[in-house]
């Protein structure tokens, strides 16, 4: 993502498709938020049950 920037400053005034250029930067944001959007997912799912042991919650009433 970084790479992309430095690439789409460097090669502003060059004629390239500056376009593709910033699309390089915007993905690899879009593919970090979904790989922590699913990690948090993920631990949610795993801890849930422990951390109810660990706070005494019952969950019959």
């Amino acid at each position: 993502g970084l790479a992309s920037v430095v690439a789409l400053f460097l090669t502003f005034d060059a004629g390239l498709p500056s376009g593709a250029i910033e699309r390089g930067s915007v993905y690899t944001i879009v593919i970090w938020q979904l790989a922590v959007a699913a990690a948090l997912l993920r631990g949610r799912g795993n801890s849930r049950a422990p951390r109810d042991a660990a706070t005494g919650a019952s969950t019959s009433n």
